[in-house]
């Protein structure tokens, strides 16, 4: 069975991130879709709040989580974006994948939860 890889860039939304987990896990189910065929990479920005790390560790399913512990660019109190976040994680994530990536962003549902995976 091929593994590949679910990519969750995640900051400051948790309401919508535990949403889009549970319609994940929906769609899991529905799709019958065994956990071994998906590991989740959260790819968590720095300054993330609590309540999101939080989330990210009760995540159900298979994942490695990778916590950004410092600004883009040391000596500025910048945040230079999930964008940026996101091309780190795919840089190790994707070597992991046998065939495919989904990026699943915590601001955007499917209204059919079956078309998340």
């Amino acid at each position: 069975m091929p593994h590949n890889v679910i990519f969750r860039p995640v900051f400051n939304r948790p309401e919508m991130l535990q949403l889009s987990i549970d319609y994940e896990a929906e769609a899991r189910k529905t799709g019958d879709i065994q956990d071994n065929e998906y590991t989740t990479w959260f790819l968590v920005e720095h300054g993330a709040p609590e309540k999101v790390r939080e989330i990210v560790e009760n995540y159900p399913f298979p994942s490695v989580r990778l916590y950004r512990n410092r600004w883009w660019r040391s000596g500025e109190k910048k945040r230079y974006g999930i964008s940026r976040n996101l091309l780190e994680g795919m840089k190790k994530g994707f070597p992991t994948a046998d065939n495919h990536g989904i990026v699943i962003e915590d601001d955007i549902l499917s209204i059919n939860h079956t078309s998340i995976i």
